[in-house]
């Protein structure tokens, strides 16, 4: 596909209902809401929003239910940032370095303070972030290729030309690292791992085999 009609793709503007729901599934708010550059992430305060600026700038807003947006971040990227929630109540933004156009990614508290950040790493094509079911920990997945994929106008690669992934384990009250694993061959799933509901355990796929690794506490 090329890149314009990606671009024309993803900036696309729709309608989105948007319902929540308490412990018992049981509708507790609904709002309307018209996406823009992609579709709506949601936190315990509302609404995060990304907005385009000239110049690959970008702001990072919350909506809350009465609909008073505050902006709590600002940023430049190369790439159309990518924005997901993460519990507890965290924002993951994965954006591209200005100058190198490389991949990196930030944590955020929706008060827009920052948690975590990964500066750009040569060849790195791809990051995902989770949390435990019990929102006391997180886990961050970065993967590096063997060869530039990033900016050469290739949409297709095979996973030969996956060379690594670490994951990092943090505690998501002060995100203190509790466990780093380095994973020599990386599967080609877009996630190919998850915590354990009491973030004790660590499940990740290579590309013969699942492999557990324990969490320590401290």
């Amino acid at each position: 596909m090329p890149s314009s009609a990606r671009a024309s793709a993803l900036t696309r503007k729709e309608d989105v209902d948007i319902e929540a729901l308490n412990h018992n599934f049981e509708s507790i708010a609904r709002s309307e809401s018209r996406s823009r550059l992609m579709p709506p992430t949601l936190l315990n305060e509302g609404q995060a929003e990304l907005l385009a600026g000239p110049d690959m700038r970008y702001s990072l807003s919350i909506v809350p239910r009465d609909n008073h947006a505050r902006t709590v971040a600002r940023f430049s990227s190369s790439c159309l940032p990518q924005l997901s929630s993460i519990a507890p109540d965290l924002i993951f933004l994965v954006s591209c370095d200005k100058q190198t156009r490389q991949l990196e990614y930030r944590v955020l508290r929706p008060n827009g303070k920052l948690e975590l950040e990964c500066l750009p790493g040569e060849n790195e094509c791809g990051h995902a972030a989770e949390g435990s079911a019990n929102r006391e920990d997180l886990v961050v997945k970065t993967v590096k290729a063997s060869r530039p994929l990033l900016g050469s106008g290739e949409w297709a690669f095979s996973e030969a030309d996956l060379s690594a992934e670490e994951l990092s384990v943090y505690r998501a009250a002060d995100t203190k690292r509790l466990l780093r694993v380095h994973v020599a061959s990386p599967s080609s799933s877009s996630e190919g791992f998850a915590l354990s509901p009491d973030g004790s355990q660590l499940a990740v796929m290579t590309r013969d085999q699942i492999a557990i690794y324990s969490v320590p506490r401290e």
